[in-house]
């Protein structure tokens, strides 16, 4: 039993190891009765399609052009995430709240509340091409 809580406790400092936190990152609210809705006019991504799921999106100028990239993670039903780099944060809240009209919704940053983390791979070789000890 020992052993076991020895090893998941190794698993888990390996896993924690491998945790990057992304301070170039911003993070967008968006809530509301037809939050999903809104979004899927707005970005390239089937955000009603992939509930639960955090996925890459972009949001288009009306010319076609990528304004910005984005992961948009649903949080509920009518509460959506949407990661970005820090640097269009402003411009993206803009974007958002010119097309939400008079829609019930809420579009907050959120950035100091949550982080974006990214989880590294195993390193399997050096640069040199040698396992690591």
């Amino acid at each position: 039993r020992r052993q076991r809580g020895l090893r998941s406790c190794s698993i888990a400092m390996g896993l924690a190891s491998r945790l990057v936190a992304l301070s170039d990152r911003a993070i967008l609210r968006v809530a509301g009765e037809g939050s999903g809705t809104f979004l899927q006019g707005l970005c390239t991504q089937d955000v009603l399609r992939h509930s639960g799921l955090a996925m890459p999106a972009a949001f288009l100028s009306p010319k076609g052009k990528v304004l910005c990239d984005t992961i948009i993670k649903q949080q509920d039903s009518n509460e959506y995430l949407v990661d970005c780099h820090s640097s269009v944060i402003g411009s993206l809240k803009r974007l958002l709240l010119r097309h939400k009209l008079r829609q019930p919704l809420a579009i907050d940053d959120v950035s100091k509340g949550y982080h974006s983390m990214a989880l590294l791979p195993w390193a399997t070789r050096d640069a040199a091409g040698t396992a690591p000890s």
